[in-house]
């Protein structure tokens, strides 16, 4: 099984009418899952949701007709702070690792409107995304768009 990938509305609670891209991952799943799951141990914590700084990693986010494409991309270093050979991810984003890619049809008018950073939620493939967001012990991670120099 991927990663699955949802536009979905109430994920940010000070904005619940934004649509935002969420990403769950199976943190016993692939390669790239269990690292992307592991990132929440390099992360910092806010109000009801953890943040990966900027400078650790990002979410790429890109529509095409109606196909939204997340890429998941993180420094070497980040991955040595959670104990992930960064060897292990040979695609490249500059100097950077691609953990993961997926995809999945959206709106893209209801796309348009959407947050422009991706949530993140660790989960087994027999958790519907639902529950996983309604999971009142789970923070979400949010990942940011890419860093002004990598979209260079």
């Amino acid at each position: 099984m991927s990663p699955r990938l949802r536009l979905v509305d109430g994920v940010r609670p000070d904005e619940p009418g934004v649509p935002v891209p969420v990403l769950l991952v199976d943190p016993a799943g692939t390669p790239g899952e269990r690292a992307a799951a592991a990132l929440r141990r390099h992360c910092v914590e806010g109000v009801g949701v953890l943040f990966l700084m900027g400078s650790d990693g990002w979410a790429r986010q890109e529509l095409r007709g109606g196909v939204l494409a997340v890429e998941i991309v993180v420094h070497p270093f980040t991955l040595g702070q959670v104990d992930v050979d960064p060897e292990d991810f040979p695609e490249r984003v500059g100097d950077s690792v691609l953990l993961l890619r997926a995809e999945a049809e959206v709106d893209p008018e209801r796309f348009a409107r959407a947050a422009g950073e991706t949530a993140l939620l660790t989960a087994g493939p027999e958790v519907e995304l639902a529950d996983a967001l309604a999971g009142a012990a789970r923070k979400v991670l949010l990942l940011g768009p890419p860093p002004a120099a990598v979209l260079g």
